[in-house]
């Protein structure tokens, strides 16, 4: 019987340590998209490659963290002097989460900063002609979803994507991807969400080292959703685990 494989489209594998990153690293099953918060996080993910080189690379912003959207130059040059050694264009998108921490004169900053990186972005994978890794959740996936087909973008991944049921359908419509996460086996809420979301269009990320029910997001954690998920659409797993691991092949234009 023939292995499976799998594939965690998003974590963040600068931010483990050496030990966490070896062991990781030592499961021949998983290919692994490592994501970048910004430049020096790029950089990290880029050395690492070179000593790992079954792992992928993003480079981008997260568009939590403001205090970064300066280095947008900076991104875009290293981009564009490692295009055959990267993946996509990711973590990119538009804040939600820390928009709540600010006044309203702050959040109206933030928001048309976070929206002018987010285009320059997108014209800069139209350009590359790379896939989007997008922190796009809830109302943010209106705007996201408009830019996207205002540029034609084909290959795009809506990470850990929670909304509307009317922005998932959106989504979906369009061919795009969104990843389920561990929260999955934590969380009803989000479990219920992600059963009304078509397996054309799923793949299954850790976000490590995100914590779950203070468990270390890893890598492997992929293999519990991915048995969650064949329960809740009543698929075998293996049938299930293969789907997943072709759309993110499609995704990411993957030979293998």
């Amino acid at each position: 019987m023939k292995a499976l494989k799998y594939m965690d489209v998003h974590c963040h594998l600068d931010q483990y340590d050496e030990i966490q990153l070896k062991e990781i690293l030592s499961d021949s099953r998983f290919r692994i998209i490592g994501a970048a918060i910004n430049k020096s996080s790029g950089e990290k993910l880029l050395r690492m490659k070179l000593k790992y080189p079954k792992i992928s690379v993003c480079l981008g912003i997260h568009p939590e963290y403001s205090g970064y959207y300066h280095e947008f130059e900076e991104v875009k040059k290293l981009i564009m002097e490692n295009r055959n050694q990267i993946t996509a264009i990711g973590e990119i998108g538009l804040p939600y989460f820390n928009l709540c921490k600010l006044n309203s004169n702050e959040v109206n900053t933030f928001k048309k900063e976070a929206e002018e990186l987010f285009v320059r972005f997108l014209d800069l994978a139209k350009e590359t002609e790379l896939p989007v890794v997008l922190h796009a959740i809830e109302d943010t996936a209106t705007l996201a979803l408009q830019e996207l087909k205002k540029r034609e973008m084909k290959r795009v991944l809506f990470h850990w994507f929670e909304g509307k049921q009317e922005l998932m359908d959106e989504i979906t419509k369009e061919r795009y991807y969104i990843s389920v996460s561990p929260d999955i086996l934590y969380n009803e809420k989000y479990a219920q969400f992600v059963s009304r979301l078509p397996v054309e269009n799923m793949v299954v990320e850790s976000d490590g080292p995100w914590e779950y029910n203070r468990n270390i997001g890893v890598p492997c954690m992929i293999i519990d959703i991915i048995r969650h998920l064949s329960q809740q659409k009543n698929m075998k797993e293996s049938h299930l685990a293969k789907i997943i691991y072709d759309n993110s092949c499609r995704l990411f234009d993957i030979a293998d």
